[in-house]
């Protein structure tokens, strides 16, 4: 990860949020692997290692959680959101990477109970975490939001590999949906929160055994490349370019053949101010 540079506009509290600390926060990273009455979700392991290298490289600490039961996820995120009040300790900021199954505005725990995304925003607002008011938190979800898809017409030369495509002699299998999961806006409207989903409303999020979910593998390139130079929403629109031109094949049950699909990300924001991760910074 490349150190940034940042100028004075970067640096003006007024205009960006204020990232001084060594450690610029923590990160709650959920990886629900397997699930009781659901179909394994393969490549999510390449998802949980990009995702936490990357926070790391970013300054934050990772905590890590795979497999968790509904209650679970509650519980170990009411003790995520209380680290940030311990006496003594300042963060600057959180991260919050949600990778699993659900439904309309909720994760899945992996017994299939439902945890609200609400909730989980509301144990992060100031009245019950006051370490973070008036700093960003930030949370990224990689999971369907609802069964449509973007179809593409068949081309004889099949999917652009030079756009990002995924061209692949691996078996049609390891292309799959992530499940229902038809995430809403439900969030209340709280400030200095964005959300940034892997699909736009109502749509299917894509994943691949073998390099793991195109957004988190577009999500890591572009952190990567442009972290130390750009802020959030700027980085966020490339990873939805770059989500966005990419394509794979997925076996359509009621066509019985198989069609090109695509994603597109979203993102939702109730941003104040910029927001740059200053890598290696100060």
């Amino acid at each position: 990860m490349k150190t940034a540079q940042p100028t004075p506009d970067m640096l003006n509290p007024q205009l960006t949020y204020q990232l001084t600390s060594k450690c610029k926060g923590l990160a709650f990273i959920l990886n629900n692997i397997d699930f009781n009455q659901s179909d394994r979700r393969e490549g999510s392991q390449i998802d949980l290692a990009n995702m936490e290298h990357l926070f790391k490289e970013l300054g934050y600490t990772p905590i890590c959680h795979k497999n968790l039961k509904g209650e679970d996820i509650t519980k170990y995120f009411k003790e995520f959101a209380s680290m940030f009040n311990h006496t003594g300790v300042s963060y600057d900021s959180a991260v919050i990477a949600l990778m699993s199954h659900g439904d309309t505005g909720v994760i899945l725990g992996t017994d299939n109970i439902q945890v609200k995304l609400r909730d989980l925003q509301g144990e992060l607002e100031p009245h019950k975490c006051p370490g973070l008011d008036g700093k960003p938190k930030m949370f990224f979800v990689q999971a369907c939001r609802g069964r449509f898809v973007t179809t593409l017409p068949v081309s004889h030369d099949g999917p652009n590999t030079a756009s990002g495509a995924q061209e692949s002699n691996h078996p049609l299998e390891e292309l799959v949906p992530e499940e229902l999961a038809t995430f809403i806006a439900d969030i209340g409207n709280p400030a200095d929160v964005h959300f940034a989903y892997a699909t736009t409303d109502g749509y299917l999020a894509l994943g691949n055994e073998v390099i793991g979910s195109f957004f988190v593998q577009a999500l890591c390139e572009v952190f990567f490349a442009r972290a130390h130079l750009d802020n959030l929403d700027t980085l966020m629109n490339e990873v939805t370019r770059k989500v966005d031109s990419m394509t794979g094949l997925l076996y359509d049950q009621e066509l019985q053949r198989n069609v090109y699909v695509k994603q597109t990300p979203q993102c939702v924001k109730t941003m104040l101010k910029a927001f740059y991760f200053f890598p290696n910074y100060p």
